[in-house]
């Protein structure tokens, strides 16, 4: 057995290696060890191969690579990279957090194995791509993240594909949130992510064009149907059919409420505000992507707050049920 404190320190992710990786921090102190095959090291890439290489051997026979000024947080990346490369723990590394991504990435780039991780790098950013799809808390630092791992991983393809995931998905201030962040801000200068901005400004415009557009049996029908509400004509609140007064001003001589176009077009605009997709202002919300302003006119035809006596005719149901297929 070997009488190096850093070998005896070290975790066997490959029981029979033949070479210890030893991680120092600028102090030159251990940080954690890993006992790992030589041959998987030099297959994953020739960044490997070289430190494998020029690494100090044991009377043992076996090598060992130090690489100094690591820093604590950076153990866990090493031991993923290490671990998938050599089939284990697999499953624990399946999902990779979009922090913990990006710390692979950077740590990826001391040993460049692109090549090797590939597989490992599609999966990570599907998955953390689907948990941006399904959950729809603030996502904008987290897409940064994905896109800045990319670009460490050299992962072109991954690369243009989050890129068009990111126009779905960003909100039209994201270059604000990515400014004041210190880890993201390089993105707004990566030649692969220019125009990414006027990408999504365009697409979100043209979508809320079309979620605020009148045109069509909107805008040309001028049917009128009788609906089971009435009007206070002092206050202008609603109330049931059945209602003989207007409690809060006192008005007993309450109007039957009808379905018009006028009526229809400002009932559409009070929708859309119970959806948020109403003032235009809601653009600059840092939720207002693409994807979420999807879901809500999704949501919007499966709960229209709308009967009269059109019933599925009426022009406001049918505007509202078409919406999803213009946007």
């Amino acid at each position: 057995m070997s009488t190096d404190p850093y070998i005896r320190s070290s975790e066997p992710l490959y029981p029979d290696g033949d070479i210890f990786i030893i991680l120092l921090n600028s102090q030159k102190s251990f940080i954690a060890g890993y006992q790992l095959s030589s041959q998987v090291c030099r297959v994953a890439s020739a960044t490997f191969a070289e430190l494998i290489d020029a690494a100090s051997t044991t009377q043992d026979g076996q090598k060992i690579v130090r690489l100094s000024d690591c820093v604590d947080s950076e153990s866990d990346a090493f031991r993923c990279i290490f671990s998938v490369l050599h089939h284990r723990d697999t499953e624990a590394y399946r999902y990779l957090p979009a922090q913990d991504l990006l710390q692979v990435s950077k740590v990826n780039s001391i040993l460049e194995c692109d090549k090797a991780l590939a597989p490992w790098i599609s999966l990570w950013f599907q998955e953390v791509c689907r948990e941006i799809t399904e959950v729809s808390q603030q996502k904008t630092e987290k897409l940064g993240m994905l896109l800045s791992s990319a670009i460490a991983f050299k992962a072109e393809e991954e690369s243009r594909k989050l890129r068009d995931f990111a126009v779905h998905n960003l909100p039209i201030d994201f270059p604000e949130i990515w400014r004041k962040n210190q880890t993201l801000r390089h993105l707004l200068e990566n030649e692969s992510f220019r125009g990414l901005h006027d990408d999504v400004v365009k697409l979100l415009t043209r979508v809320f064009e079309s979620i605020h557009s009148f045109d069509g049996v909107l805008e040309s029908r001028n049917q009128v149907y009788p609906t089971d509400r009435k009007l206070c004509p002092q206050c202008g609140r609603r109330h049931p059919g059945t209602a003989k007064k207007c409690h809060p001003c006192h008005e007993v001589k309450l109007c039957s409420e009808v379905c018009s176009k006028p009526h229809r077009v400002g009932e559409y605009l009070r929708i859309l505000a119970i959806k948020r997709l109403w003032p235009p202002a809601i653009l600059r919300q840092n939720d207002a992507s693409i994807s979420c302003i999807l879901k809500r006119v999704s949501r919007m035809s499966l709960d229209i707050p709308h009967q009269c006596g059109g019933g599925t005719k009426c022009p406001l149901l049918v505007h509202i049920n078409g919406l999803p297929s213009k946007v």
